[in-house]
């Protein structure tokens, strides 16, 4: 096909020559852009889509989450609607770089790698909580904050 691919490519060339949106061709292009704002609204929101599945395709290797067990993207993107974006823990909002998956039961004690026993969590609470289950956390913060009011 590529003289289909020719013709697209002269078409386009012509549309911008003419001002109009590359994609459509019925729009007027934004200033200095060659798309009109329908399409690149299109296009943008493809990009936030392709970039959101990514995201939880990296995150789906199975390697961090235990051994040769795999979560898939889907599972993890189905984590993340129903927590809405925040933090299991904390109920804070959760970015790419700040979140990571935590086994609700840990690993080390036997938690299974599965829909039921995960949740996203800011990346700190994740590393403060290490093999302790939740119980166990909240004691050692209720300890910590008590020690630190008892000396000041």
């Amino acid at each position: 096909m590529p003289g289909n691919s020719a013709e697209q490519s002269r078409r386009r060339v012509r549309r911008a020559f003419q001002g109009i949106c590359i994609l459509c061709g019925k729009h007027p292009a934004r200033l200095k852009r060659k798309h009109c704002v329908a399409c690149a609204d299109l296009i943008n929101k493809k990009m936030r889509e392709y970039y959101e599945k990514r995201f939880f395709y990296r995150r789906a290797g199975g390697t961090s989450l235990g051994g040769d067990r795999v979560v898939t993207a889907k599972i993890l993107a189905f984590l993340w609607k129903k927590q809405k974006g925040l933090c299991a823990l904390t109920g804070q909002r959760l970015t790419r770089l700040n979140s990571e998956v935590d086994h609700i039961i840990p690993f080390s004690k036997g938690g299974e790698v599965s829909k039921e026993n995960l949740r996203w969590v800011l990346k700190s609470v994740n590393r403060a909580k290490q093999t302790m289950t939740d119980a166990e956390l909240i004691t050692l913060c209720k300890q910590i904050v008590e020690f630190n009011e008892a000396k000041n």
